[in-house]
């Protein structure tokens, strides 16, 4: 199979975010299915195809093949990607037309080995190696805001050449055609579907410490926003430590000062019972970083308030690259009065994050189609 004009996507077909990728390209910005081609780096059971996208072995894939392309592009860099990045480097003259799409959990990584080591460099723990420093000092084109990207790649690598393509996390939380039949329930479902007064701490798993959840029970009592407002702790199930402490707490609370509180521990899931979960909430306490594409959905289909912790890497991320009005806090009494003073409008959010979609579909259209 020639591979020439071909855009090439180079990871591994069971990754979720190669997937989203391919599904944004082919559902919203229009690249023939016939335009795209997976150069898959996993070891044994590769398919033919992935729904109609062609995926090759990457040791079938010679350099001239690289050469002829139009693109190559890469989801994340780490250690189970850089040796081929790096071969991809030496056999061929493609660093034009070479892009990487940072994820905020390496760079918060490299960022972390650099504090502890004084420089970025491979450890045990990182999922960092020698390929990725050469991949680093080549690679031109990062796809990622940056706002908040060019300042820490900078910090880690001296460099000041690379192009930042703003376009990052274009894709929802759920692929096209079933995200778009999940909002059209949101959309016309009236008040069958309207957010509930619940509060969700935390868009992954255990998150946020006890300390933390505890401190805000306790603020969001003195401000009297509990118990009108549920709220969802989205935890491991083997955390039973963490349950039965906040239990006890809550009983505290019931017992001796007259507040029953509403508490629910939802652990893994689906995606579609774990989105459905997030849009029935009226406020989504988000944590420092990561489910920025848990985010991004929430607020297209403008469903509520979305806190975030002032200066984090996505408090930087929403409000200045997608200018999103967030609700920022230092404590969580911040976070309490914020709920009372109720002063961002979600519908405003919704139209500014649809709007940032639409120009992350065009980029990405002048890039690959």
């Amino acid at each position: 199979m020639s591979l020439k004009n071909k855009n090439i996507i180079l990871g591994s077909v069971s990754h979720i975010f190669v997937n989203l990728y391919i599904d944004v390209l082919v559902n919203k910005c229009g690249c023939p299915k016939e335009s795209i081609c997976i150069a898959s780096i996993d070891q044994c059971d590769i398919p033919s195809d992935l729904e109609g996208v062609k995926v090759m072995p990457f040791t079938s894939i010679s350099g001239t093949d690289f050469n002829e392309c139009k693109t190559i592009t890469a989801i994340s860099l780490g250690s189970h990607n850089s040796f081929y990045l790096a071969k991809v480097i030496n056999s061929s003259d493609v660093l034009d037309k070479l892009y990487i799409h940072l994820t905020d959990d390496e760079v918060a990584r490299w960022l972390k080995t650099q504090d502890e080591h004084g420089e970025l460099k491979p450890t045990k723990t990182n999922r960092f190696d020698d390929d990725c420093v050469f991949v680093l000092n080549h690679v031109k084109n990062i796809i990622a805001p940056r706002d908040y990207f060019q300042h820490s790649i900078q910090s880690l690598t001296g460099r000041t050449d690379l192009t930042f393509i703003d376009a990052r996390d274009a894709f929802k939380s759920l692929p096209t055609k079933l995200w778009e039949r999940f909002a059209d329930v949101y959309s016309n479902g009236g008040r069958h579907t309207d957010s509930e007064k619940r509060i969700m701490i935390g868009a992954k798993r255990g998150v946020f410490p006890l300390s933390k959840v505890i401190s805000l029970i306790h603020n969001l009592k003195k401000e009297r926003v509990v118990p009108e407002y549920t709220l969802v702790v989205f935890t491991y199930k083997k955390r039973k430590y963490f349950r039965v402490l906040l239990d006890v707490y809550l009983g505290y609370l019931r017992h001796f000062r007259g507040c029953n509180i509403d508490v629910s521990y939802p652990t893994a899931t689906n995606s579609v019972t774990y989105n459905a979960l997030i849009m029935s909430c009226s406020h989504l306490l988000l944590q420092k970083r990561g489910s920025m594409s848990t985010a991004r959905s929430y607020l297209s289909l403008g469903r509520g308030v979305v806190h975030i912790e002032s200066g984090s890497p996505n408090h930087i991320e929403l409000s200045k690259s997608e200018h999103i009005a967030v609700s920022s806090y230092s404590t969580m009494k911040d976070v309490a009065r914020n709920i009372t003073n109720g002063a961002i409008c979600p519908i405003k959010n919704s139209e500014q994050m649809n709007k940032r979609f639409d120009y992350k579909y065009s980029v990405l259209r002048n890039i690959y189609c």
